[in-house]
Order: C-alpha cells, then sequence, then structure tokens
C-alpha cells in the first residue's frame, strides 16, 4: 500500500511536468516575413486547443557568428494570450506599416536580417523553437533547426500552412530612392522602387513627386533623375503612384526628408613653384560629395574622380603629381562646381561672380570661359586677376552706362515734344489744301489758247 501511494506521489508530479511541456512546446513559428521592410513580422501559432499565456516568454535573434541578441523582451509578452488553434502577430513598433493589426512589438531600434535564426524561449527561458530566416520571391522561406538536414530548406508553403494561413492583404507599396544629404546648387540622384506584397514590380502608371521647395514632377515611369536644391534647409520629398494616368487616388505614397547643406568649399591653401599643390577645405557640419567638380588653374584643370568625399571640418590635399599644375597654374586657382558655378577661387576674389550673372550674363559667360578654358593663361594680367585695380566690377556697368549718358531735363523733354506736334500738324494742313485747290486746265495735254469759237 505504501509503495502504491509513492507511485502515486511520483506519477502527479511528472504528469503535470509533462503537461507543461507540452503546453510549451505547443507554441511555433509558423510564419516569418522580411521585405517589404514595412511588413516585416514573425507569425506564431498556438497548434494546441488550449489558449497559451505568454507571460515570461521571449523573443531572440542569433547572428551567424553565433551572437545573440534580444528581439522581443518578456516585458512585452506580458499577460498575451494565444488562443487555441490562433495566430500571434509581431512587429516593429515603429516601421510596420502593414493591414494587420499586431498582437505585440519589438523596439524601434531592433531587426532581424537574413540568416539570422529565431529563437523562441517559454517561460522557463527554454528554447521551444527556432527558424534561420532566408528570402524566396514570397519572403516565406524558413529553414526549421530543430528539424533540419545539411542542405534541407521548409518552406512554408504547404497544405497544411496555406489552410492556417490568413488571406493575404494586396497592398502596394513605393520608396524613395535619395541620399539623406546632399549640397545646395549641386545636383544627386533621385529614384524611385514600386511594388507589391506578392512580388509584383510597378515601372509604369503615374509617378508625381513633390520636392517640398515648390516644384513638382510628373512623369508616366519610374526613373532615375537628378534635381537640384537652390538654397540650404530641409525639405520633405513625397512621390504618389497611381496605377492609372486617370486615376485619382493614389495607390501607394511615400516621403522622406533631405538635409540640403551649403556649399562652403573653400580653397585654405596653395603650394609654390617646388610644390604648387591645392588644398580644399570643407568648412560646413556635414560631408560634401565633390564628384566631377573641376579645379582650373593657369592652362590646366584637373577633374575631381567620382565618389571623393570631403569630410566635414576637413581638408584635402592634391599633389601636382596628381593635377599636374605647375607654379603659374597656382597663382590662381578656381573651383567649379557640376552647374558650372565658380565656388571659390585662390586668392578669393572679392567680386560677386553669381551676382555679375544676374547682371550680365554674356559677361558672365565670358568670366567663366576664362577659369574654365584649359586654353587661358590667368596670370596676374587677367580681367579676374585679385589685383583689386584690374577687377571689372559688373554691378556697376548699369551706373557707368548712366553716368556717360547727357543728363536731360523732363521739361526738355516736354517742348521738344510739343514742336514735333505742330510741325506735324502744320504739314498735313499744307498737304491736304494742296489736293483740294481745282486746276483750270489739264497740264501738258489742253490749254485755253487752244480752243477756237465757231458760229
Amino acid at each position: 500500500m505504501i509503495n502504491l501511494k509513492i507511485k502515486y506521489y511520483i506519477l502527479v508530479p511528472v504528469l503535470f511536468f509533462s503537461w507543461v511541456h507540452f503546453a510549451s512546446a505547443s507554441v511555433e513559428i509558423k510564419q516569418v516575413n522580411l521585405e517589404p521592410i514595412g511588413e516585416r513580422f514573425i507569425k506564431l501559432y498556438n497548434n494546441s486547443s488550449s489558449p497559451q499565456n505568454l507571460t515570461d516568454w521571449s523573443i531572440k535573434r542569433k547572428t551567424e557568428s553565433g551572437t545573440i541578441y534580444s528581439l522581443v523582451s518578456s516585458s512585452r509578452l506580458e499577460n498575451k494570450i494565444i488562443p487555441a488553434n490562433g495566430y500571434f502577430l509581431l512587429t516593429n513598433e515603429n516601421t510596420y506599416t502593414g493591414a494587420l493589426s499586431p498582437d505585440a512589438t519589438w523596439a524601434k531600434s531592433y531587426t532581424f536580417s537574413e540568416n539570422n535564426t529565431i529563437l523562441l524561449y517559454n517561460q522557463n527561458d527554454e528554447i521551444v523553437d527556432s527558424l534561420i530566416v532566408s528570402k524566396t520571391s514570397n519572403n516565406d522561406i524558413v529553414v526549421d533547426e530543430n528539424n533540419k538536414n545539411d542542405e534541407e530548406i521548409i518552406t512554408d508553403n504547404s497544405s497544411d500552412a496555406l489552410e492556417n494561413t490568413e488571406p493575404l492583404i494586396f497592398r502596394i507599396t513605393t520608396k524613395i530612392i535619395s541620399p539623406k544629404t546632399v549640397t545646395a546648387g549641386i545636383p544627386f540622384p533621385l529614384s524611385s522602387i514600386t511594388n507589391s506584397n506578392q512580388g509584383q514590380t510597378y515601372a509604369v502608371g503615374k509617378f508625381v513627386w513633390n520636392f517640398g521647395d515648390g516644384m513638382t514632377r510628373e512623369v508616366g515611369k519610374s526613373d532615375s533623375f537628378d534635381y537640384t536644391y537652390e538654397y540650404p534647409g530641409e525639405y520633405v520629398v513625397t512621390l504618389s503612384y497611381f496605377d492609372s494616368v486617370f486615376s485619382k487616388t493614389a495607390d501607394a505614397t511615400n516621403k522622406i526628408t533631405i538635409k540640403v547643406i551649403p556649399s562652403e568649399i573653400s580653397i585654405s591653401s596653395v603650394g609654390d613653384s617646388a610644390n604648387p599643390f591645392v588644398e580644399i577645405e570643407n568648412k560646413s557640419n556635414s560631408e560634401i560629395i565633390l564628384s566631377d567638380w573641376v579645379i582650373t588653374g593657369g592652362i590646366h584643370y584637373f577633374k575631381i574622380p567620382d565618389g571623393t568625399v570631403l569630410l566635414p571640418n576637413k581638408k584635402i590635399k592634391l599633389s601636382p603629381k596628381i593635377t599636374g599644375f605647375t607654379g603659374e597654374d597656382i597663382q590662381s586657382v578656381s573651383i567649379i562646381n557640376p552647374n558650372k558655378d565658380i565656388v571659390a577661387t585662390y586668392p578669393a576674389i572679392k567680386t560677386d561672380i553669381k551676382k555679375l550673372a544676374q547682371k550680365s550674363n554674356s559677361t558672365y559667360a565670358i568670366a567663366q570661359n576664362k577659369l574654365t578654358s584649359p586654353d587661358t593663361n590667368m596670370q596676374k594680367d587677367s580681367p579676374l586677376s585679385p589685383n583689386d585695380s584690374q577687377i571689372i566690377n559688373l554691378n556697376d556697368l548699369g551706373a557707368s552706362a548712366g553716368d556717360t549718358e547727357t543728363n536731360i531735363s523732363d521739361s526738355t523733354y516736354a517742348f521738344v515734344g510739343l514742336f514735333v506736334v505742330i510741325g506735324v500738324g502744320i504739314a498735313s494742313f499744307l498737304i491736304f489744301k494742296k489736293r483740294n485747290t481745282p486746276r483750270d486746265y489739264i497740264e501738258g495735254e489742253i490749254r485755253a489758247e487752244d480752243m477756237t469759237i465757231v458760229e
């Protein structure tokens, strides 16, 4: 009898804990979605006939190198329940844009990526399920690490998985592709990608851009183009996609903020005849891309190669072995951006070249040509030399032209106009009178003495 009681007391705890283990193992990671980022999620499934409380549960991710990071902390799953044979959706608290409402979220600074292993921990900090995430065309490919072979990949497209998965809501998303920081007056690339959550990519339709500076652009296809902001600031760029040119309601929208910084590039110093280097300085607090900028000096010029970046508040020194500059070239050096604007000169020219363009486009073009042409030798005698006595101030051209003209008063103009009116009136009267005077004969044809009276 005693032995039976002992067996009873032993059997009850064993059955209890075996049931608990079974309940814990009933929750599995059913589906993982990677792309688009706005629809990245993890879906759990309770395959038992009883609800499952997720208090003290957690989800972590393991990188390919084996480092484990927290993804969904236990505090975010406290008192969360998965119904029997039900699903549980987890998403990022900040970036998720899907149509379904999440049951729980992970912190906005957390994420997972391809080849990460998703680890599901129960209340006893035991791993009850783990999946290695990978990408396919429908973004649902996962690997069950507990049951996988060396080459085996289990795709969540089985009939059971499809039967237990909610219908996928069709959704189109568009994304603007652009640098976050650009330089005023410098062209930068803009493009977009538009696709659906079923894998389609849309390249035609109606794409309406708003650049936030009063300018818009409407095109019928997705393309790459360059845009230029004239002034520093922060601009909100929006893109609306319509599947038809006749549509009034956008099928997808996206917006980003672009920071436009001033072009604070200067030539901080140059070398000498023995070492004619050119040193460029970025005085702004943001890096500036110098791709396709041109440095001119004397009869030579140097095009800065693509991908050259000047860090904020830093300088770079260009060797004459690279630029080909000589001691004569560095007597007057200029930097020209891709828009053909003169950004800086050395020594600094006091005249504002851009203002000169507003006064005289033709003269500005001549000045710019002198700075950019490889055939022009900019020496001290050049009209654009920094010598103050030789600088042509085009801002004063209008005033100078005005000073050379005769200063005629308003009363003089009035008297001259009066005399002109009187003269025109007299001339008109004389012409009219002459035309209406009767003639007694026709000159050159019949005269009075040629006529005879006949009785």
